[in-house]
């Protein structure tokens, strides 16, 4: 403090010298001596509050560190506190509500307790300009994953806290939660390069400094996304198993094969890709978001009876007795019925003879029962939809960087097709939505189905909807169908109009 006094005395003695021997000429003008004093005072005002206040500048700039590391500030080329008052704010907001905080804006007591619990090195929020752990840009929503399914482990080396069998076994429970429920499988090596790697570091541990450790507590560990495959734990921390004392090993483990695989971190509470150490769980198990989540990525778990379903031709479902997820009117004119992990193709008599096959066979890592599909004239592209999620196919091949995420106050549409433009349209409830193909957000306003298709009648619960040689418009109920022509604004008697009918069941 006393350097600090003796700093700005010179500073201010400084100023009042420049300012008095400046030459005349610059100083003739009428009221420059009290711009000159005015100068003056504000320097020695800005300098005061300073002094007054050492510790501010260094809180917010911690705070500001803080929400940079995690992604809710953009990195500044100046360094923390060099942000505005109006986004720190907002970035407080965006990290209160991904953490199911009051939203208030202002780092109060449950914000400032919640900073200060351990918890995972990566951020939690993504943007186009940012890349994680060294890896290349991510786009909101894009998935990283492993273009293979048979991936090596090797841990280089172990905690003292618990012995290496112990470890091995829990990493070997820990790749066995992701392996239950979906196609990939791991074989631990002992030597050579793996393609992850467990490794046991303090502080700066060879990752780089924005990578370090810090001591017991705080970061608790770090994942780099696929396809890098190292995972890194603090050795500071004390490692358990079976105790509520120290940090469960086999959860946070889970959690980091999870970024390892190409999971980001979820705002759901019970999930275990949250960003922060909940405890210790006697009986822990992934969440339903979890296994959808990796099953986005990799696909479901084939089991072996499945793999022969299709050669052997046992346990193939008939539509005629099992209901449809979704129909969908492909780009090269084929009708496709959706249920569950199987797809039957239409003809004008019915169910073509050598189907139903395995959705994969036609298509790439398709999710398993679709909620709605729609081809799109304008892009030339297929999109399946479930839950909050877009799966976009190029032909029969699904393009990188999905599944994405729907956003929007809508996300879960019950049907889908397109407009006289190409222009994908959602509905839901009987609501009518359109959908940005570019950054996938659903428009928030909305019209009845019968408000955009004037001449259309109420239809309740439409359960899938699909534009058949440009003009006509089918919406499927789960027992019926209405056949629309869009050019003259009218509905086209069919009878019997009964799904079953379409199938050929009847």
């Amino acid at each position: 403090m006393r350097a600090t006094c003796l700093k700005f005395f010179v500073i201010t003695q400084l100023l009042i010298f420049c300012i008095n021997c400046a030459p005349r000429k610059h100083r003739i003008r009428e009221g420059l001596a009290d711009s000159r004093q005015s100068i003056l005072h504000n320097t020695i005002r800005r300098l005061s509050r300073r002094i007054q206040h050492p510790g501010i500048s260094s809180n917010v700039a911690k705070l500001d560190a803080y929400l940079e590391s995690f992604g809710y500030l953009r990195q500044t080329h100046f360094g923390p506190a060099h942000h505005s008052e109006l986004a720190r704010t907002h970035a407080i907001r965006k990290y209160q509500k991904f953490n199911h905080l009051p939203v208030t804006g202002k780092l109060d007591d449950e914000t400032r307790w919640k900073m200060h619990q351990p918890r995972c090195g990566l951020p939690d929020v993504t943007s186009s300009s940012r890349s994680i752990r060294g890896m290349r840009s991510l786009a909101p929503g894009t998935p990283f994953f492993w273009e293979k399914k048979n991936l090596s482990w090797r841990t280089i080396n172990f905690s003292s806290d618990l012995t290496p069998e112990q470890q091995t076994n829990t990493f070997t429970q820990a790749f066995k939660y992701w392996s239950d429920v979906t196609e990939l499988d791991f074989e631990e090596t002992s030597s050579g390069k793996a393609d992850i790697e467990i490794l046991f570091g303090k502080y700066n541990h060879g990752d780089g400094s924005n990578n370090a450790f810090d001591g017991n507590g705080g970061t608790l560990a770090h994942a780099f996304l696929p396809e890098n495959g190292g995972v890194h734990f603090d050795d500071d921390e004390l490692w358990t198993e079976n105790s509520r004392e120290g940090t469960n090993l086999k959860i946070i483990a889970t959690h980091e094969l999870g970024h390892a695989l190409g999971l980001q971190h979820s705002d759901k509470k019970d999930s275990v890709m949250t960003p922060y150490y909940q405890g210790y769980k006697n009986n822990f198990e992934l969440s339903i978001d979890d296994v959808q989540d990796i099953q986005a990525i990799y696909g479901e778990k084939i089991h072996e009876e499945e793999s022969t379903e299709e050669t052997q031709g046992r346990h193939k479902p008939d539509i005629c007795s099992t209901s449809f997820d979704t129909i969908l009117f492909s780009g090269d004119n084929k009708t496709y019925v959706f249920n569950d992990k199987w797809v039957w193709r239409l003809s004008n008599k019915g169910v073509k003879r050598s189907y139903p096959k395995l959705t994969r066979k036609l298509f790439n890592r398709p999710p398993n029962s679709p909620r709605s599909a729609v081809f799109s004239s304008k892009t030339r592209r297929t999109y399946f939809f479930k839950d909050n999620r877009v799966w976009r196919y190029s032909g029969n091949t699904m393009e990188s960087g999905f599944p994405r995420r729907l956003t929007g106050d809508m996300t879960k549409p019950d049907a889908a097709l397109t407009d006289r433009n190409g222009n994908i349209l959602l509905i839901k409830n009987n609501r009518v939505y359109k959908l940005n193909e570019r950054t996938f957000h659903v428009d928030s306003n909305s019209v009845l189905l019968t408000e955009q298709w004037q001449g259309l009648p109420a239809i309740k619960d439409v359960r899938a909807a699909m534009r058949y040689n440009g003009r006509y418009l089918y919406f499927f109920t789960e027992e019926t169908y209405t056949t629309y022509d869009e050019q003259d604004e009218r509905v086209i008697p069919v009878y019997p109009n009964t799904v079953k009918h379409l199938l050929g069941c009847i």
